[in-house]
C-alpha cells in the first residue's frame, strides 16, 4: 500500500470510494452522492493524503482518503477551496439533470469525529475534515499509516497531537518500496548533517530489455560498501561482476573513497573477492554451520 498526497487526478478514483463506502444504498446513483458530498469536504481542505491498492497492480485502486485543514488562517488554500465550492456546483447540476438529487435525499448522517481522531486530536478533531477507507480493501493498519501521514501534517501547521500517538506508541508496519525511500531519506540527512553525505553506486547491465547483472553499492564518508551483486545464471562467466564491480570501486575512488567493503555467506561465492583484491577481515560462525564473512580492500 502506498500513501501520498490527494491530486486532481485522484477525484474520480475517490468520488467511487465515497459512493461506495458511504452511499452505498443509493446503487446505481452512489457516484453522484460521493462526488457531491467529496466536493464539500474538499471546499473545506487545505491538504489530502491517499492511500493506493498494492503497487504491482497495473492501475493501484484509491482504497482511503484523508482531507485537512489547517487551523491558521494564514495556511487556508482558499484558490483550492473555491475550485471544490465551483466543482461541488457543477456537479449538484450535472446530477439534477440526470434526476438525481444528491443534496435533498443524501441522508448523511454526522456520527461525530473518525475514533482515530478523537482520540488523538481531542478539540482539534475539526482540522480533520474526511478519513474514509474501503474496509473491504485496507487493514486497520493501513488506516492507521493514512491517519498518522494526516496528523504529521496538522503537526506541522500547529496542532498539538496526544503523546500517545506518537512513534513510540504506533504498530511496526511491513514497509514498500515508498516506505522504504523515506527511511533511506531519514538516514540520507543525518549523515548530511554529520558532513558524511550518502552516495549510491546503483548499476545494472540488460539484455533484450531485462535486467541480467547488476550491483548496489553506497558510501557514507571514506568507505563504499557494496550491498549487493547479483549475476543472472544466463549470462554468469562472462566477466560482468568484474565489470561492475570495477566500476563502482572506481566511481567511489574519484569520489574521495579510499575502501571498499562487503560481507558474503560461506555458500555463496566466498572465494570470488579475494580473486578481486579484496582481504578477508573476520568471519564468524552461524547455527546452521554456514559462515559470515566480511570483506574489505584498499582503493587508493
Amino acid at each position: 500500500m502506498r500513501i501520498r498526497e490527494f491530486t486532481g487526478a485522484d477525484f474520480e478514483a475517490a468520488c467511487r470510494l465515497m459512493g461506495t463506502t458511504r452511499h452505498a444504498r443509493h446503487g446505481a446513483r452512489s457516484y453522484w452522492h460521493g462526488a457531491d458530498e467529496l466536493c464539500g469536504f474538499l471546499a473545506q481542505s487545505d491538504q489530502g493524503f491517499v492511500i493506493e491498492g498494492p503497487g504491482d497492480a497495473p492501475t493501484p485502486s484509491l482504497v482511503g482518503i484523508m482531507l485537512l485543514a489547517s487551523p491558521h488562517e494564514e495556511d487556508h488554500n482558499p484558490e483550492m477551496r473555491s475550485h471544490w465550492r465551483q466543482q461541488r456546483t457543477t456537479i449538484l447540476a450535472v446530477s439534477r439533470t440526470l434526476g438525481i438529487h444528491t443534496r435533498e435525499d443524501a441522508g448523511t448522517t454526522d456520527d461525530g469525529p473518525h475514533p482515530l481522531v478523537a482520540e488523538h486530536l481531542g478539540a482539534d478533531a475539526r482540522q480533520v475534515v474526511l478519513l474514509q477507507i474501503d474496509p473491504k480493501a485496507c487493514t486497520a493498519q493501513d488506516e492507521r499509516r493514512l491517519f498518522e501521514r494526516g496528523i504529521a501534517w496538522l503537526a506541522e501547521h500547529g496542532i498539538e497531537v496526544a503523546a500517545d500517538s506518537t512513534p513510540s506508541k504506533a504498530p511496526i508496519l511491513t514497509s514498500d518500496s515508498d516506505d522504504n525511500d523515506a527511511v533511506v531519506a531519514i538516514l540520507t540527512d543525518h549523515a548530511k548533517r554529520q558532513g558524511a553525505p550518502l552516495v549510491n553506486y546503483d548499476y545494472h547491465i540488460e539484455q533484450d530489455g531485462r535486467v541480467v547483472a547488476g550491483i548496489v553499492a553506497w558510501a557514507m564518508g571514506p568507505d563504499v560498501y557494496i550491498d549487493t551483486l547479483a549475476i543472472d545464471e544466463s549470462v554468469r562467466k562472462q566477466g560482468l561482476g568484474t565489470r561492475l564491480l570495477a566500476h563502482v570501486e572506481e566511481q567511489a575512488r574519484r569520489d574521495g573513497c579510499t575502501t571498499a567493503s562487503l560481507d558474503t555467506f560461506s555458500f555463496q561465492a566466498s572465494d570470488y573477492y579475494p580473486a578481486h583484491g579484496y582481504k578477508e577481515i573476520f568471519r564468524y560462525h552461524l547455527t546452521d554451520g554456514t559462515e559470515r564473512i566480511y570483506f574489505s580492500k584498499r582503493l587508493v
